[in-house]
């Protein structure tokens, strides 16, 4: 194990960490918060962007940046609202260590899938050579393995997203979009 497999781990280690003291309801909202902001960013930023741009007259690639980060922001924290309640009732009925140790499982996850989504954006933005040496790179056993798993997870939420705005073009064809293109195309 080199330096690279370490911080991964430290890192899965602090998300397991977490996810026990947060719990499994608490962390799969969290993460479905997550997916769902990522999913309804992708569908919804056009027509918010273009209502910051008429509303409040910003140029149209800051309203677009906006839009999608401002609904990045709302829908997970709407889910992470539902989730604590939820998480309330479940340790109201003693069912609080259970609920916390499947957490850390969950925990484990979401910051295996976050970490990759760090090393695939510094593999596409080639911020990974400047940064990480390339024999450590080589020579990990667990960077391969996360960056792959977080490249498959990202292509099969791209493919649901577009398969939606496929749907949704074929409803109603005048709002169909410029250009539709894969961003792990290029991975």
């Amino acid at each position: 194990m080199n330096t690279v497999d370490w911080i991964i781990l430290i890192l899965l280690s602090i998300g397991l960490i977490m996810g026990f003291v947060r719990g499994v309801i608490r962390q799969v909202f969290s993460l479905g918060g997550v997916i769902v902001g990522i999913i309804c960013g992708a569908m919804l930023y056009m027509p918010a962007a273009d209502f910051l741009e008429n509303t409040l007259k910003m140029t149209h690639n800051v309203a677009q940046a906006l839009s999608f980060i401002v609904i990045l922001i709302i829908v997970p924290m709407f889910f992470g609202l539902m989730g604590k309640l939820l998480s309330k009732l479940v340790h109201a009925a003693d069912l609080g260590f259970i609920d916390r140790l499947l957490g850390a499982v969950v925990g484990a996850f979401k910051w295996f899938l976050l970490i990759g989504l760090v090393i695939q954006f510094m593999d596409m933005t080639k911020m990974s050579d400047k940064i990480l040496d390339k024999r450590e790179k080589e020579n990990s056993g667990i960077y391969p393995v996360v960056r792959n798993a977080s490249g498959f997870c990202l292509g099969w939420i791209w493919t649901k997203v577009k398969k939606n705005a496929e749907i949704e073009n074929l409803i109603s064809p005048e709002k169909k979009q410029d250009k539709f293109e894969d961003p792990t195309s290029n991975i």
